[in-house]
């Protein structure tokens, strides 16, 4: 899975539940997001690993509802 194509995902659902996707920090190649009161690290690669991505979609699950990426 592509970065930009994660970040979009997250921040397509976000908006959709009328909840805040911010970026916070970065420090070298990974990002510090902040979906509604969830911190998530995103690494900051061309290429994100599917398992990674699903791990990341799995975080964000108490804000974006269950299930929210499939």
């Amino acid at each position: 899975m592509k970065y930009r194509e994660l970040i979009k995902k997250i921040s397509d659902a976000a908006k959709a539940q009328g909840v805040a996707f911010d970026l916070v920090r970065q420090k070298g190649s990974h990002q510090t997001w902040v979906c509604g009161s969830t911190r998530v690290v995103i690494p900051k690669h061309t290429e994100v690993n599917e398992l990674t991505g699903q791990g990341i979609c799995k975080t964000l699950e108490p804000e974006l509802g269950e299930g929210w990426w499939r």
